[in-house]
């Protein structure tokens, strides 16, 4: 454990910078048409092709029109230009999880629509594209476990979110390349990713983080460090999950992940032998109640009806889908979390149009305010003789037209 520790003060004693860029790129369309010209579709790819596609960490795709026809009808055209252009991405091996979308129809435009050149301009989707941060490698000489053992070389790659992964130096030389990861530590970025928090059974987990990690085929085993967080305010016993197919977690082992602090920074260590997704998780809290357990209704209006939908909360760190759903209402399990929690939906509309909300936050929606269970203590309003409390999570949600846009 002192190896560890003084190995982990080296590195973090090393002084980094790393860059994330950020990229756009817009597809343009011929009038009152959604599908992408040979012309635009030849440039798109040789634009793709120029990028390093396992960097993408997030795709935002925005549609637009030129003014002509009704209101109604350039939103529902630049909804079918997004969903063109998503589709395409997807057909050239981009994860549809990273990509998020909207559409404006005639109401952003970004030249003059009284021209048929600037009318061109604004027949368009804007692809902007995140990329993530190159990781950092430096080699470290640790000195020896035992007297009568050879001093070893170990590799160690600092991540940009502050993960620590340690493989020998051995290993590292044979192939740089080989060992990759990815890091999920805050809500963003598992939202990005479309990460569940879920249990195989359905229950909700609360996050330390995530990892994706490829070991190349490699039979060797590699430490991680990843940076320890407090969950409101309180250190829970995490223990490691794996990912399953379904996207659920199931529980390695039972066993609390060691703990230790370097240079007054906590970390959790982990020994890491197959590739895979992993996950420092706790069980949320249940209610003590035998019989019933408290619920989260969100509830569609206005003729929309659910494609997908979930909520997310940074602390906890927690992403959930809804334990029942029908085609305008979704029930989740009450987790009464101590920050602001956020909804995403993606909806279809009578009129063919499919809208989305991406993670916005749930307390903005009209809500049932009365009878909920995460109470804050702080007054919200009083009706006659009774004061409602302000809540983190209230027990009815509407969703509604307006909230779209």
């Amino acid at each position: 454990m002192k190896t560890a520790a003084t190995l982990l003060l080296c590195i973090l004693s090393i002084s980094y910078l790393h860059a994330q860029d950020s990229l756009r790129y817009s597809v343009h369309f011929d009038s009152d048409r959604s599908e992408i010209s040979a012309s635009e579709e030849t440039q798109l790819k040789e634009f793709l092709s120029n990028l390093d596609t396992s960097r993408m960490e997030a795709i935002r795709l925005s549609g637009h029109t030129d003014s002509d026809a009704s209101d109604d009808y350039n939103m529902k055209l630049s909804s079918c230009r997004v969903l063109t252009v998503k589709d395409f991405l997807s057909q050239n091996d981009i994860s549809s999880k990273i990509i998020t979308s909207k559409h404006f129809g005639e109401s952003q435009p970004i030249d003059d629509n009284s021209i048929n050149n600037g009318k061109r301009n604004n027949r368009r989707v804007e692809i902007n594209i995140k990329m993530k941060a190159e990781p950092i490698i430096a080699h470290v000489v640790v000195p020896p476990k035992k007297v009568e053992q050879e001093p070893e070389g170990d590799t160690m790659i600092v991540y940009p979110k502050g993960t620590i992964l340690k493989l020998s130096k051995a290993d590292y030389a044979r192939d740089p390349n080989c060992v990759t990861m990815t890091e999920y530590l805050d809500g963003e970025s598992v939202r990005e990713a479309g990460i569940t928090t879920m249990t195989t059974d359905g229950q909700p987990l609360i996050s330390g983080g995530m990892l994706d990690i490829d070991l190349c085929g490699t039979d060797k085993c590699v430490e991680v460090y990843v940076p320890a967080r407090t969950v409101c305010g309180q250190t829970l016993p995490f223990t490691q999950w794996t990912a399953e197919s379904n996207n659920a977690w199931a529980e390695k082992t039972g066993r609390p992940i060691p703990v230790i602090k370097i240079n007054d920074q906590y970390y959790y260590e982990m020994t890491v032998c197959s590739s895979g997704r992993i996950n420092c998780d706790v069980r949320a809290p249940q209610t003590k109640c035998k019989w019933f357990t408290p619920k989260t209704r969100v509830k569609l209006k206005n003729g929309y009806r659910i494609r997908s939908i979930q909520i997310a909360s940074d602390e906890p760190l927690m992403f959930e889908n809804p334990i029942r759903k029908t085609k305008r209402k979704a029930v989740f399990i009450r987790t009464c979390p101590c920050m602001d929690q956020f909804l995403y939906v993606e909806a279809v509309h009578k009129n063919g149009t499919v809208d989305t909300i991406h993670f916005k936050p749930l307390n903005d929606f009209d809500k049932r305010e009365a009878f909920g269970k995460c109470k804050t203590g702080e007054i919200e309003k009083k009706i006659l003789f009774f004061k409602i409390q302000k809540k983190t999570e209230y027990r009815k949600y509407f969703v509604r037209k307006p909230d779209f846009k």
